[in-house]
């Protein structure tokens, strides 16, 4: 599938099937949201992805670890001014690269929840650039929701409340106006600038769940001046406007968001694994948005990645041809309740407004596309495990696929995994599948990793991130053909961590399963509705979700056995 940039006609190829060579490492990257610390703390850990420090035209430290993901797992202070990139212009003095034989997978939700947006994207889109057939950007509803400040955000629509369909309780911007209004100035000019910005608030605050996302992009812009460290009386919100407008402005000098969502596509499949934003679930399969009854669907896994990933691209391309509104609003002054205005223009297509590429802001919302959205489905509720139906895991066992990757809902601080048995393939297996075991049966298990850990420690420090749910919590997510491994810190700071074999069967805790034990207990399930997160030191950690909020506890193995759920 070729896909052509409109403003510079460069041309690459969106891979949505790929080998997964032996040998190969490939690292798992998920829900950065602008925070930079975070980014870079998981590159001084990483045996995949380094930074090179430009000084004279040499690089700085190179990666000596030869891809031995076990020799770089060290917890010690990982500051090391030679190989790190904490401030300052990541253009100018920096640059990104892999190792040998490896590849990196970004799941999507690159911006939003931090003071480095700008400098987060930029380095996904270098290292996409040097490297276009070994890194690949998953796009989630974060990144997708960017394309709305072009219609939105135009000089004729400040004054529009956009129909938030999708969340009947966000309040309408004269609502958000009444609480915040815009200061008031004597200038026509002034005063249609100050209510541009109001509008931008509002977006940002009532409709994409990014409260602090404009104080921190202040932040950033001021410390990409190189001034006051990121003090927030420097840039001004004008300035701030227009760092929106620009990122995805087809026709301006650097729209990186936009060229970000260029490279990007929905789906991924890299051998047995496949790589989306948010999950899948029986509504999913093989839907794609637009297409006619006759032809809404398509037909097993690989054909659907395909047609999923030419849809986001025909998107892209009707969103730059048309990035805003195709007739102005219904009043010139509506900033009333326009709830339920989406619903009804459906039922009279002749007074519907359209903007490029709506068919994609709607895939990427939650219930868009009717429900049916590999963006927003999710596998993790409330803290805790939603396992698939048996249609979708038969309909991914049938694809060839042991392993699904997803980010978009958090799930404490470090990903979980859980693994699915009891599905038979329909098609003839081969020795190539990952899961053939060695004695030549189909082991025919799902595994299914959940790396969001954007709320890992809602107390953390938020001087300078203000919002920063991380805290120390980080860990790599390093994938090799034959296993997973997930390695890092909590955030208490203690370690963890476990490696899943490809194919392996849920242990039973019986002594035929001993040998695996006791990562082959990660996943599982027990009597008192908790789930076993992962391994620190010699326990077993079990974790129970209410909301963001997850309970963990550290038990020893034995304990975790008798307190098996029944498979």
């Amino acid at each position: 599938m070729v896909f052509s940039h409109s403003n510079d006609c460069v041309k690459h190829t969106i891979l949505s099937k790929i080998d997964f060579p032996v040998g190969t490492v490939i690292e798992y990257v998920s829900d950065i949201e602008g925070n930079w610390e975070y980014f870079t703390s998981l590159i001084e850990r990483s045996s995949v992805i380094q930074f090179d420090r430009i000084d004279n035209g040499n690089k700085g430290k190179q990666n000596t670890n030869n891809n031995n993901i076990e020799a770089n797992n060290t917890d010690d202070d990982d500051d090391n001014p030679t190989s790190t990139c904490r401030y300052g212009d990541f253009d100018e003095n920096y640059s990104l690269s892999l190792a040998p034989n490896t590849m990196l997978v970004h799941g999507g939700d690159s911006p939003d929840k931090g003071p480095g947006d700008i400098r987060v994207v930029k380095a996904l889109l270098q290292l996409k650039r040097k490297y276009p057939d070994r890194v690949f950007l998953i796009c989630g509803n974060r990144d997708i929701n960017k394309l709305r400040f072009m219609s939105e955000l135009h000089d004729t629509e400040v004054n529009t409340s956009t129909d938030i369909y999708w969340d009947p309780k966000a309040p309408t911007l004269s609502e958000y106006r009444k609480k915040n209004p815009p200061p008031d100035h004597t200038s026509s000019e002034a005063v249609a600038s100050a209510r541009a910005v109001s509008k931008l608030k509002w977006i940002l605050e009532c409709t994409m769940g990014s409260q602090t996302t404009f104080e921190t992009r202040r932040m950033e812009l001021n410390t990409l001046k190189n001034v006051g460290g990121g003090d927030s009386d420097v840039t001004d919100d004008d300035e701030v406007l227009q760092s929106f407008r620009d990122s995805v402005n087809p026709s301006g000098d650097d729209p990186w968001m936009l060229e970000y969502l260029r490279y990007g596509q929905l789906m991924l499949i890299i051998g047995d694994c496949l790589f989306v934003h948010g999950g899948i679930d029986d509504k999913c399969l093989d839907q794609v948005p637009g297409r006619s009854s006759s032809a809404a669907t398509a037909t097993g896994l690989e054909s659907w990645c395909v047609a999923l990933n030419q849809f986001y691209s025909d998107m892209i391309l009707e969103f730059e041809n048309e990035p805003f509104w195709s007739q102005p609003a219904l009043s010139s002054s509506s900033e009333g309740d326009h709830h339920g205005e989406h619903q009804k223009l459906k039922q009279n297509c002749s007074t519907r407004r359209t903007r490029g590429g709506e068919l994609l802001m709607d895939y990427g919302l939650p219930g868009g596309n009717g429900g049916a959205t590999i963006v927003c489905c999710s596998h993790v509720v409330n803290g805790n495990w939603v396992r698939p139906d048996r249609a979708t895991v038969q309909y991914l066992v049938n694809g060839g696929i042991s392993r699904l990757f997803v980010g978009h809902t958090p799930s404490g601080d470090c990903p979980g995994a859980i693994t699915v048995d009891g599905a038979t393939p329909t098609r003839t297996p081969t020795n190539n599948d990952s899961n053939v075991n060695d004695e030549g049966n189909t082991g025919a298990t799902i595994s299914i990793f959940a790396c969001d850990t954007s709320y890992s420690d809602v107390k953390a420090e938020k001087i300078s991130n203000p919002a920063n749910n991380r805290g120390n919590a980080l860990s790599n997510v390093f994938i090799r053909k034959t296993d997973t491994t997930i390695r890092g810190k909590l955030a208490n700071g203690e370690t963890h961590g476990y490696i899943l074999k490809v194919g392996s069967k849920l242990s039973t805790g019986t002594s035929s399963s001993q040998s695996s034990l006791p990562f082959s207990l990660v996943g599982r399930d027990l009597m008192d509705g908790s789930w076993v997160k992962t391994i620190v030191g010699d326990k077993v950690m079990s974790a129970k979700g209410e909301g963001y909020i997850i309970s963990c506890r550290k038990m020893n193995v034995e304990d975790v056995i008798s307190q098996l759920k029944p498979l």
